[in-house]
């Protein structure tokens, strides 16, 4: 089975989305380039509205980790992941009964500065804001391998082009635009990722003509919702899905990336009513994400030909991709626009991480070595770093590129592992007043 390369109209779509993004970091650069700050530059003067901030949080969230690993997840294993659309709303229900109620009214600007302020010590800080930075650098590497994979698949653009194209864009409007501009970027990118999820939806139940591919699934086996074991090696069971990826999205309310758009919110009500209306977007994203690799699985098995058994790609992320350049072989242009939805989703990402990555570094390692630097040094700094953790996550997804595996469950057991012992931090201070630094 064989399927076209990109054609000129897909270059300039795509193209044209990444230079829209740009320029929304260089329109806010130039607009407030006069009263810039840095409660301005990392918090947008914390007087931002539920529905950019609500936009912002899903697209986070919503990256290339997801847009791809989902559907392959579906395409290789079945349903049963679905099941995280209720842990995942678990999830944001507590974070936004419990966290942001609590974090919003304090004046910090890390969310381990919390660990200080409730254990009167900074090594508790200290050391969650190591395992933060860690944690976060790894996923933003993980974040910019996913799309280029799919483009070396649909393009035969070279992965280190990939990763080099997509970091210089967002550091470049990241670090000129500062918190605003990733926001009011991550709202353009969620309309070019809507529109681009829906163009496939409507393409793909086209293509089918009138195979059913509910019924080609569960003939095959993939729809299966009722796993109820407690044995810890079956992949996925409904207690592991819900229960664990409830304490999963939980204790990403504790990461830094969560927390600078609590604290960018003009009140608490505001902050808490911005996570909770996530949760609609999370389940229309990912139930359609899910739906796409269904319908990948029952177009190859019609077709009597599996890419993943012929080799004709490497991996499970690539399904996706080489699915799209197969349904849309007559369609100039929208597979530019895909390309586009799956760089939008890296880019919300990656910028967001690149805008929280520095006001760690400075407020919890370098401010209280050097306390008397001005803002606008600090400032400097901060886009310095910018550009310094950019690098550092070019060369984190080289790495990942050797790592083999999907790019999901890579994703899922790295949090695991970093997250929890910062988690357990953050809970045993809010839960049990006895607790201090040494017990």
């Amino acid at each position: 089975m064989s399927h076209r390369q990109f054609a000129p109209l897909d270059y300039v779509i795509f193209g044209a989305c990444l230079f829209i993004s740009i320029g929304i970091g260089v329109y806010h650069a130039f607009k407030g380039r006069h009263h810039k700050t840095t409660n301005e530059y990392y918090f947008g003067g914390k007087t931002m509205g539920a529905i950019p901030v609500t936009l912002s949080l899903i697209v986070t969230y919503q990256s290339s980790v997801f847009l791809l690993g989902m559907p392959a997840e579906l395409y290789v294993y079945g349903t049963m992941f679905m099941w995280i659309l209720v842990g995942v709303s678990i999830g944001f229900v507590l974070i936004s009964l419990l966290i942001a109620p609590l974090l919003h009214p304090l004046d910090i600007k890390t969310v381990y500065q919390y660990l200080e302020l409730r254990y009167n010590h900074h090594a508790p800080r200290k050391l969650a804001s190591f395992l933060g930075l860690v944690v976060v650098a790894i996923y933003l590497g993980l974040v910019l391998y996913g799309p280029a994979i799919a483009l070396v698949t649909v393009t035969g653009f070279p992965i280190w082009g990939s990763f080099v194209v997509v970091a210089v864009g967002v550091i470049l409007y990241t670090s000129i635009g500062g918190y605003r501009a990733v926001i009011w970027a991550d709202v353009f990118q969620f309309c070019i990722i809507i529109v681009g999820l829906l163009s496939i939806l409507i393409k793909g139940l086209m293509s089918l003509k009138e195979l059913n591919f509910l019924t080609v699934a569960k003939e095959s086996g993939r729809i299966d919702f009722t796993e109820i074991s407690f044995d810890p090696t079956v992949r996925h069971t409904v207690w592991g899905l819900v229960i664990g990826n409830a304490f999963h999205f939980f204790s990403l309310g504790y990461s830094q990336l969560i927390v600078q758009r609590i604290l960018s919110c003009k009140n608490t009500s505001i902050s808490k009513r911005s996570v909770r209306s996530t949760i609609p977007g999370f389940i229309v994203f990912w139930t359609s994400t899910c739906t796409l690799g269904l319908m990948a699985f029952s177009y190859f098995y019609e077709r009597g030909c599996d890419p993943l058994k012929s080799k004709m790609i490497k991996s499970p992320n690539q399904i996706l991709p080489y699915f799209v350049m197969n349904i849309f072989e007559e369609v100039p242009g929208l597979p530019g626009l895909f390309l586009a939805a799956l760089f939008s989703a890296t880019i919300s990402t990656l910028s967001s991480g690149l805008n929280s990555l520095p006001i760690i570094t400075w407020e919890d390692f370098l401010k209280p070595i050097i306390p008397t630097v001005s803002d606008g040094k600090t400032l400097l700094i901060g886009k310095c770093l910018v550009i310094l953790y950019g690098g550092l996550a070019i060369g984190i997804a080289y790495i990942i590129l050797h790592t083999g595996g999907p790019i999901l469950q890579v994703t899922q057991a790295t949090f695991g592992c970093i997250n929890g012992p910062v988690v357990g931090m953050f809970i045993l201070g809010a839960t049990f007043r006895c607790a201090n630094y040494k017990t």
